[in-house]
């Protein structure tokens, strides 16, 4: 078979907390019995799926799936633009998720399920969509971003989660404590954004967030009305808030009614510029790694990707 249409398989073995493994001959034995066409591969390090995706690309393999959960999926999506985006072909590439990890926002973003059987026959029927994904430029150096990323607090929060995660913890009170940790501890620094070449915002804030999906940090909404194909980038900005208020807003992260707040700001466009106006570095994460940068520029790219989706 044409390796353009074998699925490159890229399992994390250390996903869903080191559950992988029994998870993954689970997952194997029936994508064997639907006779999808694979190719596995074991990652074994961090970003080695990147490593491992460009040189499946270069190869001439064009569907990839990611086995575990938001990261994982990140470091493919890493592997496929780092390719696909110089030579102008990302259209000709799909990526697909297998949610097994402790992070699964993207999956539920396309409502893929929470059973391998699932996904298998989203795989089987090819049900596939299309999305946009955003390239960041920073100091000479490109990244890319699958679903939601941050500035500021978000970013504050993700290392926290991340550093929690590495010692093996997990669930979604992992963000909760990450916030409330954060919203303590964090100093809001002067920050300078435009938006399509105008400015929207100068000043000290807390976070900002953007959005190509719905859902971040296990199930919140940041930017509730984002949309994968839409060709926008979503942006929810705070603004230095005292810490009450910070609190009394919380719960809308988790019911989508963020942008009912009058003191953020929202915006959408194709290019957003940030400008560290302290002289330090602000940390920034897209979907989960981080990213250290005086400055930012984070722009859709002009082809979208197609992705396995059950999506309408």
């Amino acid at each position: 078979m044409e390796k353009n249409k074998v699925w490159k398989v890229i399992v994390n073995p250390h996903a869903a907390s080191g559950k992988m493994m029994r998870a993954w001959t689970r997952i194997n034995a029936l994508m064997d019995k639907a006779q999808i066409a694979t190719d596995v591969a074991f990652t074994e390090r961090k970003r080695h799926a990147v490593d491992l995706v460009r040189e499946a690309a270069r190869d001439g393999y064009r569907r990839f799936l990611a086995v575990g959960g938001d990261g994982t999926a990140h470091e493919l999506l890493e592997g496929i633009a780092s390719v696909a985006v110089p030579a102008g072909n990302l259209s000709e590439y799909t990526l697909g998720v297998m949610p097994v990890g402790s992070g699964n926002d993207w999956a539920k973003g396309h409502r893929l399920g929470s059973r391998p059987a699932d996904v298998i026959a989203l795989l089987k029927n090819e049900s596939f969509g299309k999305q946009d994904i955003v390239q960041i430029s920073s100091g000479g150096e490109d990244a890319y971003m699958l679903n939601v990323g941050g500035i500021g607090f978000d970013a504050m929060v993700c290392r926290r989660v991340n550093a929690r995660k590495d010692r093996g913890s997990s669930g979604k009170i992992l963000y909760v404590e990450g916030l409330l940790y954060n919203i303590f501890h964090y100093k809001p620094s002067p920050i300078r954004v435009k938006v399509d070449g105008k400015e929207v915002f100068s000043g000290p804030f807390y976070s900002i967030a953007f959005a190509i999906g719905p859902y971040c940090g296990g199930g919140m909404r940041q930017c509730p009305g984002a949309c994968f194909g839409d060709g926008l980038l979503d942006m929810t900005l705070v603004p230095r808030l005292s810490i009450p208020s910070l609190l009394v807003k919380m719960p809308r992260l988790f019911t989508g009614t963020l942008d009912r707040v009058k003191q953020l700001i929202f915006a959408r466009g194709k290019e957003f510029e940030i400008e560290v106006l302290s002289g330090t570095q602000e940390m920034m994460e897209a979907d989960g790694e981080i990213v250290a940068a005086t400055s930012l520029k984070l722009s859709i790219v002009s082809q979208q990707l197609n992705v396995v989706s059950a999506l309408k």
